[in-house]
């Protein structure tokens, strides 16, 4: 299996669900772009407004990656995030064509714990986390995430943690 760097705090299913149909590109506005150094020529801005793909959009390398020394672990990508994702993921498809039937119950939950985890998934909400658990840095945040990640949610099942 290979190791997650890219981690996108916005799944990109659900950027998909954002595009007309026919369409693979959104239009992102950069509040912040960065500086470009070339180095066989001058500095200059990345623009603000880009048009592109769900695979470019709201990630950050490294974002949710856990150090231990020398060793690395994308464990809170591909356990936590990648099980709130499929369960986000087939609970919206469920209410978007929604009529009465059976599995709302689970489709309800599910959709609980898909909102409630995105809270803490983007940049901001982790440094909102890391205020709230009083971490000294990022990656004490991210072990925070990972031992109270079963708190996030609100059906209780256990991901990653002790």
């Amino acid at each position: 299996m290979s190791f997650t760097v890219r981690n996108h705090y916005v799944p990109q299913w659900y950027q998909r669900r954002f595009l007309p149909p026919g369409q693979s590109k959104l239009w992102l506005l950069d509040l912040k772009p960065e500086l470009i150094k070339r180095p066989d020529g001058p500095t200059t801005t990345r623009k603000a407004l880009r048009h592109l793909g769900p695979v470019n959009c709201f990630q950050q390398d490294h974002l949710y990656t856990l150090y231990f020394g020398k060793y690395a672990t994308d464990v809170l990508e591909k356990t936590f995030f990648g099980r709130v994702d499929t369960i986000g993921e087939n609970s919206v498809n469920f209410f978007a064509d929604y009529d009465m039937r059976d599995g709302v119950h689970e489709a309800f939950h599910g959709m609980i714990d898909f909102l409630s985890a995105q809270l803490f998934r983007t940049p901001i909400g982790l440094r909102m986390l890391r205020a709230l658990a009083k971490s000294k840095d990022h990656q004490q945040t991210l072990h925070t995430l990972q031992s109270r990640g079963r708190f996030i949610t609100q059906s209780g099942w256990k991901v990653c943690g002790p």
